[in-house]
């Protein structure tokens, strides 16, 4: 009998002892689950907070522009010049250019920003820009709107961007420089030079103050 207890004694023992850890492991695992889930929860929540653009920095993303934060963006001084699209969701050209658009904003942050407009949920603001068929590409530059004259592609929207951001001025002191730098620039092969010499400085911020 003694043999016997002795015998069952660390069976009984061994199971008691999984059966606590079971539990214990168990318990310990449900917590993580539901940490886990919390923090799925939270980081889910807080993800889309932190995707908002942010007023005061140069964009590197197309922005979703809305009618409550559309002025705010266009007034921002770290975006001057900016591309707006207005679409509908089911605009097959609209898909197509959208890979475009995501693809060339982060090229071009700092010197163009990149806006769209849902109108089939923002039709007030589509209507106040007299949109009328999809998409409807805008250029905002100092307060002026303008439709944008180019292609839809994106080295063309590139192009466009970098002669847009571009300084207004350019500094030449040859006839070869001033047909490079001036003329060949524009797609009509058209610059307008300007000759002053009284002109002074060394940079062409200076030499344009003393004109």
């Amino acid at each position: 009998p003694t043999r016997e207890r002795s015998g069952r004694t660390p069976l009984l023992f061994s199971l008691q002892e999984t059966h606590r850890k079971m539990s214990s492991t168990g318990h310990l695992l449900r917590r993580c689950l539901s940490l886990g889930l919390l923090a799925l929860c939270w980081s889910s929540s807080s993800g889309s907070g932190a995707s908002a653009a942010e007023i005061g920095r140069p964009h590197s993303t197309v922005i979703d522009l809305t009618a409550d934060n559309f002025d705010d963006h266009l007034s921002d001084p770290a975006n001057g010049l900016w591309f707006l699209k207005f679409y509908a969701p089911w605009c097959g050209h609209c898909k197509t250019l959208a890979p475009t658009l995501d693809k060339v904003a982060p090229f071009l942050s700092g010197k163009m920003a990149f806006g769209k407009i849902d109108c089939t949920t923002h039709k007030p603001l589509c209507k106040r820009f007299g949109v009328q068929g999809y998409p409807t590409l805008k250029i905002f530059r100092d307060g002026d709107y303008f439709m944008y004259p180019g292609k839809r592609d994106a080295d063309s929207i590139i192009n466009f961007a970098e002669r847009m951001a571009a300084s207004e001025l350019t500094l030449v002191t040859t006839h070869d420089e001033a047909l490079s730098s001036v003329a060949d620039r524009g797609d009509d092969g058209v610059g307008f030079v300007a000759y002053d010499p009284d002109a002074k400085g060394t940079t062409l911020e200076e030499i344009s103050q003393s004109t």
